[in-house]
């Protein structure tokens, strides 16, 4: 952080789905924001071969990173969702933030 300057750098996969969860094309019908798929936040290059988000599924991992700005400060974060297995499986932004390690 060479300008001082305090930053987050969220990077989420393929967008799909319209607001609210709604599916407007065909890689979101039939899922829900934050639902039926396991959303997983990791640092660069460490997200589990998953290539596509909901938009809002960002939008709540955008509030989190809000809400949690000292874990998030100086990360660069990836996030994307993909199938869960059986029961919904919630994803926990805050311990997610603690496992990055900062940008050098």
């Amino acid at each position: 952080m060479a300008s001082g300057i305090p930053y987050t750098i969220v990077r989420p996969g393929g967008l799909v789905g319209g607001g609210f969860g709604t599916s407007t094309d065909s890689r979101a019908k039939g899922r829900e924001a934050g639902k039926e798929v396991k959303v997983i936040v990791g640092a660069e290059g460490d997200v589990d071969g998953a290539r596509d988000i909901l938009r809002a599924d960002v939008a709540r991992i955008i509030a989190s990173v809000l809400e949690e700005r000292e874990l998030a400060e100086g990360k660069t974060i990836e996030c994307v969702a993909k199938p869960a297995t059986g029961t919904k499986e919630e994803t926990n932004v805050s311990d997610a933030l603690g496992n990055i390690s900062k940008d050098n």
